[in-house]
């Protein structure tokens, strides 16, 4: 995506009932999935905006944020307060095995060319016992 199109998805992500229903139904699956004060990893996570609804909902929750656009991980510094944010690949994350109680990516393995190599990514950084939560594009 170019650079207007993150600053676009910032603004929409907050009001659009698409990622109010998404984030929603993320929200509800990690509540279930996860212990009290769990690490969340948000593959793919753009500028932000799942992190930026959900952390005030769940503030014990660790969150980590990663995106291969530099636009996009600067939008969700700017966006978010707490949680880490990295710039990298989600076929190559740059993070430690089993780090993560649940690895979230909504809407993001289709831009991915080979996205058996990004499921095997999310595995390897998360924890025995976690939960992965993935979520192809719909039109």
């Amino acid at each position: 995506m170019e650079a207007d199109e993150y600053r676009k998805l910032a603004e929409v992500e907050d009001q659009m009932w698409y990622f109010h229903a998404l984030h929603g139904h993320i929200e509800r699956s990690l509540a279930r999935g996860i212990p009290e004060k769990g690490k969340v990893l948000d593959a793919g996570g753009g500028p932000g905006g799942l992190i930026r609804r959900l952390a005030p909902r769940h503030p014990d929750w660790q969150w980590t944020g990663i995106d291969l656009e530099p636009i996009a991980c600067d939008l969700a510094r700017e966006r978010v307060v707490g949680a880490e944010i990295h710039r990298g690949s989600v076929t190559a994350l740059p993070l430690a095995d089993g780090t993560f109680d649940a690895v979230v990516s909504a809407d993001v393995l289709h831009h991915v060319d080979d996205d058996e190599a990004a499921l095997r990514q999310f595995f390897r950084v998360l924890r025995p016992g976690g939960v992965v939560g993935t979520r192809p594009f719909c039109s």
